[in-house]
This record gives C-alpha cells, sequence and structure tokens, in this order.
C-alpha cells in the first residue's frame, strides 16, 4: 500500500509483461499515476489503463459479449483469487490511445465504463484504487486500445436501450458534467484543420 507509489516502482513494461505480471503472478496495480509519491485522489496526475471489478455479477462470458455489443473490447480479463466456476469473480482492464491528464474526463471514463455492468464494486470509481492482481488471463488483446470518443458513442447507445433512457441519460450526464444535446450525451468530431475553442469547458480528445 505505501510502496506501490514510489517513482522506483513505477516501472515500463511491455503488454505482454504486464498481463502474466498482474494476471498470472498476482501483482498489484495502479491505474494511474500520482505525484509526491502519495497514493490519494488529490494526488492523481495522469492515466491511461482504466479497471472495473467484477463480483457475483456478469460471467465473464456474459461481460466479453457486452463489451463486443457496444464495442467496448478490453485489453485484458483475469479471474482474481476468489474466482470458482459458481462465482465469478474477474477484473476487466483497459489501455486507450491516449494519456488523460484531465480528471473530469477520468470520471467520464470511469463511471462510463461502470455504467455497462451490473455488479461493479462500487470502489472502482475511486482514481487512487489499486486493483490487486489474479492468478489466471481469460482473456487479452493487445491491439484494444479504447477512445474516449467510442466511449461516448456506446454510453449513447447503453441508453438508448433504457425504458428510462431520458431520466438515466440526464442523471449520468449531471454525474460526470457532460452536455446533452436531444437527449444524448454531447460528443463532437470535427475536421483536423478546424479551429480548436479556446473554452476551458471543452476537452479534445486525441
Amino acid at each position: 500500500n505505501f510502496r506501490i507509489a514510489k517513482n522506483e516502482n513505477f516501472k515500463e513494461v511491455s503488454f505482454n509483461t504486464f498481463c502474466e505480471m498482474v494476471g498470472e503472478k498476482g501483482h498489484s496495480f495502479l491505474p494511474g499515476y500520482f505525484k509526491n509519491e502519495t497514493r490519494n485522489n488529490e494526488n492523481w496526475e495522469f492515466q491511461f489503463c482504466f479497471a472495473i471489478d467484477i463480483d457475483d455479477g456478469e460471467t465473464i462470458q456474459e461481460a466479453v459479449e457486452i463489451c463486443n455489443e457496444y464495442n467496448i473490447m478490453p485489453s485484458l480479463i483475469y479471474t482474481t483469487f476468489s474466482h470458482t466456476e459458481e462465482h465469478h469473480r474477474f477484473r476487466i482492464v483497459w489501455f486507450l490511445n491516449e494519456v488523460i491528464t484531465d480528471v473530469r474526463v477520468q470520471r467520464f471514463i470511469q463511471l462510463g465504463l461502470m455504467r455497462f455492468f451490473k455488479d461493479v464494486d462500487k470502489s472502482c470509481q475511486d482514481r487512487a484504487r489499486m486493483f490487486a492482481g489474479g492468478n489466471n488471463i481469460f482473456y487479452k488483446n493487445e491491439d484494444a486500445a479504447l477512445s474516449v470518443v467510442q466511449l461516448f458513442l456506446s454510453l449513447n447507445e447503453l441508453f438508448r436501450q433504457d425504458n428510462n433512457a431520458t431520466k438515466n441519460t440526464l442523471a449520468f450526464a449531471r454525474t460526470v458534467g457532460v452536455n446533452l444535446i436531444n437527449g444524448y450525451l454531447d460528443c463532437k468530431i470535427q475536421a483536423d484543420d478546424k479551429e480548436n475553442s479556446t473554452s476551458p469547458n471543452l476537452y479534445f480528445s486525441s
């Protein structure tokens, strides 16, 4: 708990090494980087890895189907040490196609990913959350790279299938501070040659 945020323990590793260390050898990891070698929400600086923890909700196979249906395929799924065939307990890890330095975007991504699954550990929304490793890799995909834009589109698709689509979309938008347009989460795709706005409320994804 105290060692993991030390600068000496932040190491660059390959994708396959990360999967082996976390998914097979039980190494704990932090999705985010923290300044002052202190793991707390105030010291969060950046993040390009996101994870959730599922206990007794969807099975692993059902989780993969959800990810495939909404085009949010993860980079890694591994089982925890308490996983059994009767009670699936596992973690899903996504790597992004960019580094997130805006805490508002971090919150949107983390809470957004959690909305797709029924029984996500609510403590996953904590920026300083440490995830324990496991002992078995169920799925890995080095080429998977989630984008912020895709998450917007996938969340809009998810909310449209809800019986209370308008109410739930509005509630989520207020929680993460995202604007709505005609009942949809506001996300615009613009041409590269269009001049960017200087508004502090806009985030331009890479």
